[in-house]
């Protein structure tokens, strides 16, 4: 896979680098499945109406944004890092350009770790989307539910199925025991 007179140069130079940032793209991966592993769980809470659950996973869901911030930023210093070696600016530095400078058995790995993190990554939106539609839902059941309740305490109705109007009677949200 080297190509171009600074190939060599940057393979021999970065090896350990590309290594290692295959090593992040690996770890970043780990963590984005343990992601969807967790909007799946949420699905499920969200599906059963389990608040409790629902609360704790977003507070684990916290702490897995924390470390892929944590991650992420040790992946682009190092990124960084390869686009000095190649002489780029770290921002610019694309795939192509590093798979050209690297041996065929460092690319071959770079690529397949990185088709694994894009897939993962596309569960991960899907899996959020779904979520996200499934909390509109439940908010809007909420909403519903909660004005209908509002509106059964304005106005009740006495056992003939007429609007009750009675001076200083409390408003009961049934009108019989089960």
């Amino acid at each position: 896979m080297m190509a171009g007179p600074d190939a060599a140069s940057a393979s021999e130079v970065g090896g350990d680098r590309i290594r290692e940032m295959i090593a992040y793209l690996e770890r970043l991966t780990e963590l984005y499945r343990r992601f969807l592993d967790l909007g799946k769980r949420k699905e499920r809470c969200l599906i059963n109406a389990e608040l409790a659950e629902l609360d704790a996973l977003v507070r684990e869901e916290q702490q897995l944004v924390h470390e892929a911030t944590q991650l992420e930023a040790r992946r682009f210093r190092l990124q960084t890092q390869l686009a000095g070696e190649l002489g780029c600016p770290g921002e610019t530095l694309t795939a192509s350009r590093l798979l050209a400078a690297v041996s065929d058995d460092d690319g071959r790995r770079l690529l397949e770790v990185q088709e694994r993190l894009a897939q993962v990554l596309k569960q991960v939106g899907e899996q959020n989307e779904l979520n996200a539609a499934l909390i509109e839902q439940f908010l809007a059941y909420t909403d519903f539910v909660l004005k209908a309740l509002q509106g059964a305490a304005r106005q009740t109705y006495d056992p003939q199925g007429r609007v009750d109007a009675a001076p200083g009677r409390q408003p009961r949200v049934f009108d019989r025991k089960v």
